[in-house]
């Protein structure tokens, strides 16, 4: 492995852990500011807990099975699901068929940066696939 692929492999390291706090902070300003979940507090904590859970845990997963050991299906899968994401929410807030949350200001700003992100993990994720399948010809045994 050069310097290029070490640096790709942070850079791809790095989007993930900022993907994990932006998730984090998002659900945080989601229970904090929804009225909707002001009504009952165990709701608000249990709407911050349970996805904070989730994207810690799969976010360990995914630098389990891609940067620990240069696996290629779920980053193949990662990559399918980034790019069918990106263009259905494109799509659906283009048409207006997603509702506008009122408590977050500045939503499409949010989206269109995350839009950014996604386009950025998308290009990260692509050559980590090149990298991790170059990892994957290199260790195994010859035949």
């Amino acid at each position: 492995m050069n310097e290029k692929d070490i640096k790709i492999r942070k850079q791809w390291l790095g989007l993930l852990v900022l993907s994990i706090v932006i998730n984090s902070v998002s659900s945080l300003l989601q229970s904090r500011l929804n009225p909707a979940l002001n009504q009952i507090p165990q709701i608000q904590y249990i709407s911050f807990f349970i996805p904070l859970i989730i994207s810690i845990v799969f976010g360990y997963a995914l630098y389990h099975c891609i940067y620990k050991k240069p696996g290629t299906k779920l980053l193949t899968f990662c990559l399918i699901a980034t790019a069918v994401s990106m263009v259905t929410t494109l799509l659906l807030f283009l048409t207006g068929k997603v509702p506008l949350p009122t408590y977050i200001p500045y939503y499409s700003v949010y989206l269109i940066a995350s839009q950014i992100l996604g386009v950025c993990w998308i290009v990260l994720c692509w050559k980590m696939l090149k990298i991790n399948k170059r990892l994957k010809k290199l260790s195994s045994p010859l035949v």
